[in-house]
């Protein structure tokens, strides 16, 4: 399916065959090249009037998406101190941010991007285990909840284990060939 500028294909691990928008509790795995390219996956699968909570490496005033679909909160992942920003060593901040939001927000969509970078000041395995969490505050409370993460950045079996632990449906959004 052709969307703006890109082409959204669903993998083959995910619930959801693509015809089907998003409902409360669906967790989504998207794959891209920027955090931009969420968009589309947004605007496809996370229900309308949704607060949106988003935690990113990139810097919340480069990105539009957040803006234009309503985001509530924004964080941004880094080193530096100060307000709505986290630590990527913080994994438990992450899951007390997402958990207090959630609980006190009906509707909410979760977005997560900066996966690799969490990875980096990590390691896999703590990040996959803060993504279980997610992914079961986010089923538990009908959150909908996407995790991007750059299409080359970590290996096919990271992506897979992340995928199956996070009972994701897979979206792979690539440059349309037109």
């Amino acid at each position: 399916m052709a969307y703006g500028m890109v082409a959204i294909a669903a993998g083959s691990q995910g619930s959801h065959p693509l015809g089907r928008d998003g409902v409360p509790g669906d967790v989504f795995l998207v794959r891209g090249k920027g955090a931009e390219d969420a968009l589309a996956v947004f605007e496809r699968y996370v229900p309308g009037g949704a607060r949106l909570l988003s935690i990113t490496r990139t810097f919340p005033d480069k990105l539009s998406f957040p803006l234009s679909l309503g985001c509530s909160d924004i964080y941004w992942l880094t080193g530096l101190v100060g307000e709505k920003r986290i630590s990527p060593s913080s994994l438990g901040r992450i899951v007390s941010i997402v958990k207090n939001f959630i609980e006190n927000s009906p509707g909410t969509a979760i977005f997560l991007e900066g996966i690799e970078y969490l990875v980096l000041e990590n390691d896999f395995n703590s990040v996959l285990k803060m993504l279980g969490q997610l992914s079961d505050l986010a089923v538990h409370h009908s959150a909908t909840m996407v995790v991007f993460v750059d299409s080359v950045a970590l290996t096919q079996r990271e992506s897979a284990l992340i995928e199956r632990t996070c009972s994701a449906s897979a979206v792979e959004v690539q440059q349309d060939q037109l």
